[in-house]
């Protein structure tokens, strides 16, 4: 198959996903898109921790357009994948699994380390398995290793460095010494933005050996064998081939950590699919596919329309209403889709909830930051101070707020779990429950309309 055929199929797939995918993950949103935004930060980015590396966000603030970076992930995903759909003897079979792929539908749009590490171990794998592009190969795993801010997705590279310091050993270590050069400017970056000799890189090894991401829940090993039959479905046999070494071994060591989140399966899935292509399965091909078709079609339909929708729609009235708008959530922060949704005379603010936990405060705001997930008080407002409220209502809306926008969202809870698994056609939303998603103002700005 050739290479531009590959591009293009993947290439519009990608694009369309730029446009469609929601945020299905808050971590996402506040140590991301708000830091290439100064809208809301984190306390991984106070200097006094300094967990996050400005030079992963800084080339996409000169994009500075939601819509606009997801676009050039997607295609440079789309670029790394053809590349190893080239790559692969059986590029029809990898092809289609791929195209189809929920998991990387939501991936490859994702601004996430993982995400980006993803992009990246596509194109070093695709260069592995070839083996004549070994300059390309290291530098694409340095790259992802040095420059996303997530040293450990080195465990992923593992495989192909020692085989190719069996191969070619001379060569490997020039080229890896070379690439290295890169962290160069990351520390620069990452000097002049905190202001002092921090390393992000360093700072985060050390965060998580001693055991700061427990704080964040834990989870049994079985939650990636159930992400991954859902976000790979028929691939997941590709790790009882051999060239699934670096997903097998990267799995392994998501397993043993307490955490768990599913970005983290991200970077297997490159030496993933490629095995799973090499399978004599064929006959799995096309149930895979319609799988696949079904889980991103569910996805789309149950959370990411209404979740997209409810924040254009807070972002115009907002607008509309002029000055300096509040805009607040309570226990609906979680799905926030970042500041670029918002008018420059709003602002996002918190509403207290049942969650407990450390919320993110204005950019260049005063107050105080813990690495402890301790609630900070400061980060509320009265709701009788607010101009605009989004909320997810499951039993009916019991309050005199009018109701400017409201959208269908999937109520999970009451949804048997093959029917919000996948959109499968005469069956899904006949069992479908549903919430509202809503935008609500107070009865003074009703007037305003």
């Amino acid at each position: 198959m050739r290479y531009a055929t590959a591009l293009c199929l993947l290439g519009v797939v990608r694009v369309v996903g730029a446009f469609l995918n929601g945020v299905s993950d808050c971590d996402e949103v506040f140590n991301y898109w708000e830091a290439i935004a100064f809208g809301l930060q984190t306390w991984e980015w106070a200097p006094e921790f300094a967990l996050r590396s400005f030079a992963f966000v800084a080339p996409f603030r000169l994009v500075n357009s939601f819509h606009g970076i997801r676009v050039v992930l997607g295609l440079s995903s789309a670029a790394a994948e053809a590349a190893l759909v080239t790559a692969s003897p059986n590029p029809r079979t990898l092809l289609a699994l791929l195209a189809s792929s929920p998991g990387m539908w939501t991936s490859s749009t994702a601004l996430l380390p993982s995400s980006v590490a993803t992009t990246l171990a596509f194109c070093s794998h695709a260069c592995w398995i070839r083996g004549n592009r070994l300059g390309l190969a290291v530098f694409a795993a340095v790259v992802a290793t040095l420059w996303c801010g997530w040293p450990f997705v080195a465990v992923v590279f593992l495989p192909f460095f020692a085989d190719s310091m069996v191969g070619r050993p001379r060569d490997s270590v020039i080229f890896g010494l070379l690439s290295g050069l890169i962290i160069i400017p990351i520390a620069a970056v990452d000097a002049w933005f905190y202001g002092g000799n921090e390393s992000p890189l360093l700072n985060v090894v050390r965060y998580n050996s001693n055991g700061g991401d427990e704080l964040y829940g834990v989870a049994p090993a079985s939650f990636y064998l159930k992400n991954l039959l859902l976000n790979v479905n028929v691939a997941v046999f590709g790790l009882a081939h051999k060239n699934a070494a670096p997903a097998m071994l990267w799995l392994a060591v998501l397993a043993a950590r307490p955490h768990k989140e599913e970005r983290f399966t991200y970077p297997a899935y490159a030496s993933l699919y490629d095995a799973a292509a090499r399978l004599p399965l064929s006959f799995l091909g096309p149930p895979g596919v319609l799988l696949g078709a079904m889980r991103v079609a569910a996805l789309t339909k149950y959370y990411n329309t209404p979740q997209l929708a409810i924040w254009r729609a807070a972002g115009r009235r907002a607008a509309e209403l002029g000055g300096l708008s509040r805009v607040c959530v309570g226990a609906e922060w979680h799905r926030f889709t970042s500041s670029f949704f918002l008018p420059q005379n709003a602002k996002l603010e918190f509403v207290k909830s049942d969650f407990a936990g450390q919320l993110p405060r204005h950019w260049g705001s005063n107050g105080r930051f813990n690495d402890r997930n301790e609630e900070e008080p400061d980060r509320y407002v009265d709701i009788s101070t607010c101009d605009l409220y989004v909320d997810l209502v499951v039993d009916g809306l019991d309050s005199n707020w009018t109701v400017v926008a409201s959208f269908p969202f999937l109520d999970a809870q009451n949804t048997p779990t093959l029917a919000r698994a996948f959109l499968i056609p005469f069956y899904s939303l006949k069992k479908a429950k549903w919430a509202q998603y809503v935008l609500l103002e107070p009865p003074a700005n009703s007037k305003l309309s």
